[in-house]
């Protein structure tokens, strides 16, 4: 048994290692090779495209929202079976939590999981000054960069700019690719547009695949990935639960961390999924409700034009347990305006939500509770949030500090039986959230008396 890994990183946001990630998971594929997928940080959007490829489900790793033995526990699991899993980085390298450190980084998750790594480098506008570039992220601290891959540059240009880098650093250089429009991954405002909204994508990154074969050498890249077995120390716990949570999945609220999905059933939960836009009501004897997060916005209509939803939903709120993320507290809220439109939605939450054109108070947070409730009481839990919607003039029973201490706010709406707010929970490393959320919904199921 081996734990064969390696991590895909960029110098920057935006320099191609989404791209070339996906590619690579394609062209081993092509090779025999069992490929799994992991990315590095709190997205959601870039894991669809690895499930878009390889038609599993990427794991997220993170050194903020879980500790290093369950990110260990997380690539052990996934690549037990010799797989080689590919880990794509977030951000730049050494880019990590506060803006001033590398902790939490794609370079700190190299080096407490001993991954090797493959620097993407966009040298579109550069020559030899891609040297210097190269040369800075080795020297600045001791680290697990084994080679790089040259994107956007020339075919004439890289055999040249080969030489010279190898001859003058001690780094390999795995290959290159050279611009093509089409190949490139378009943005809105909360990451990527969604695999389903980029056209031909299948079919792009399949080409892309087969470019990657001639121009990156895929054999050495597999050579130089660790494949030393990770001790796994991480512990389940104990609880089993005969429960039953419904799970609205569709174009509208699609953001959730599969390994969040897969913990519950771990313990027993039963997931029924359903549309908050093509389905009248939730499930039959549902125990509780997890809402993820996703894009509202672009769905205002076939939302709040579901009355039938809308109502019945806000039956059920009445004593359900309910833990919603991002774009479904929204859904939960009083109305979203967007564009100066007010839309009106389940008003379960007696707040009103609107759309800006700029980020709020974002980033990596730690939880706590201002009033008494039975989900974060005595609790510190870490969390992501990053959203360009606010409410208008509320102030929330959650607080939110910075992992610094010097920053906190507060916002979303915890009382009696629902959490909701804008951030978004990984289970692994909120396991006492979870457990009472978990216990929350048998007691409810309890006393409602269904199967």
């Amino acid at each position: 048994m081996s734990n064969q890994r390696f991590m895909i990183a960029g110098t920057n946001s935006g320099c191609g290692k989404t791209t070339i990630t996906c590619a690579l998971i394609k062209a081993l594929q092509d090779y025999g090779k069992d490929v799994v997928s992991f990315k590095c940080g709190p997205d959601y959007v870039d894991p669809m495209f690895h499930n878009k490829i390889l038609k599993t489900k990427c794991t997220n790793l993170d050194l903020f929202l879980n500790d290093v033995e369950t990110n260990k526990h997380l690539i052990s699991t996934k690549t037990s079976n010799n797989e080689i899993g590919i880990i794509e980085g977030v951000m730049g390298f050494y880019d990590g939590v506060g803006g001033i450190t590398s902790d939490a980084s794609a370079y700190d998750l190299s080096m407490q999981t001993d991954t090797p790594v493959i620097l993407v480098i966009n040298g579109k506008g550069m020559s030899v000054s891609i040297i210097a570039m190269i040369k800075g992220f080795l020297d600045y601290k001791e680290n697990n960069i084994k080679g790089v891959i040259l994107n956007n540059v020339s075919t004439m240009l890289y055999p040249k700019l080969k030489l010279e880098i190898e001859s003058q650093l001690n780094i390999e250089v795995l290959g290159y690719l050279p611009h093509n429009k089409k190949y490139s991954l378009e943005h809105r405002h909360l990451g990527l547009l969604m695999p389903e909204e980029v056209e031909d994508l299948e079919s792009n990154l399949f080409a892309l695949a087969d470019e990657i074969k001639e121009t990156v050498d895929l054999k050495r890249i597999v050579e130089l990935s660790n494949t030393s077995v990770i001790e796994d120390k991480f512990t389940y716990p104990n609880n089993k639960y005969d429960l039953t949570i419904g799970i609205p999945r569709d174009k509208a609220i699609c953001f959730y961390y599969e390994d969040n999905l897969k913990l519950l059933e771990k313990l027993g939960v039963k997931l029924e999924y359903f549309s908050l836009i093509d389905d009248k009501k939730v499930p039959n004897n549902i125990d509780a409700l997890y809402m993820g997060g996703g894009y509202p916005e672009l769905y205002l209509d076939d939302l709040s034009n579901n009355k039938e939803m809308l109502q019945d939903i806000k039956e059920k709120a009445i004593n359900m347990p309910i833990l919603a993320e991002g774009g479904s507290y929204i859904y939960l809220c009083n109305s979203y305006t967007v564009d100066n439109k007010k839309h009106q939605f389940s008003n379960i939450l007696p707040i009103d939500i609107e759309l800006t054109n700029k980020l709020q108070p974002f980033g990596y947070v730690y939880n706590t509770s201002m009033d008494e409730n039975i989900f974060l009481k005595d609790l510190k839990v870490p969390a992501h949030n990053f959203h360009y919607s606010k409410e208008i003039d509320y102030l929330g029973n959650i607080k939110s500090n910075k992992p610094s201490g010097k920053r906190n706010w507060q916002g979303g709406y915890l009382k009696d039986n629902i959490l909701a707010s804008y951030s978004h929970y990984h289970f692994y490393g909120a396991m006492d959230l979870l457990i009472n959320f978990l216990e929350a919904a048998t007691k409810y199921k309890e006393e409602n008396k269904h199967d």
